[in-house]
């Protein structure tokens, strides 16, 4: 099951990165925000970060139970699961629209595989 979530979350990642990266007014319009310079700037930096989770995920895919692959899943899951706790924050305080669920709900369900399919250390 790593695999195909690894494989899986590697692919969303390259493409949030490439989104961040080229268009990030399109994937914040959902949103309900409006980019400025400095917000494009912190997109710019959001789109390294999943760049970074990218080849992680695509270079440990094949990798057996270990500590170490268990230590990357739970990492990248972690990171996840704050994206959607921020997400839902943002939108019960009005900073962000209702297009973020679908953000949030993408988060958890990539979060709880991977913290599920990482637990075993071999």
């Amino acid at each position: 099951m790593f695999k195909s979530v690894a494989t899986l979350g590697a692919t969303l990642f390259a493409v949030l990165a490439v989104a961040f990266f080229a268009v990030p007014d399109v994937v914040t319009a959902a949103w309900g925000l409006m980019l400025n310079g400095d917000a494009a700037y912190m997109g710019q930096r959001l789109a390294a970060v999943f760049a970074g989770f990218a080849v992680m995920l695509f270079l440990a895919r094949d990798a057996p139970p270990s500590p170490a692959r268990r230590a990357l899943a739970l990492g990248v899951a972690t990171g996840m699961i704050l994206l959607a706790c921020v997400g839902l924050w943002g939108m019960a305080v009005g900073t962000v629209g209702g297009g973020m669920l679908l953000a949030v709900a993408v988060e958890v369900v990539i979060g709880a595989a991977l913290a599920l399919s990482g637990r075993a250390t071999g």
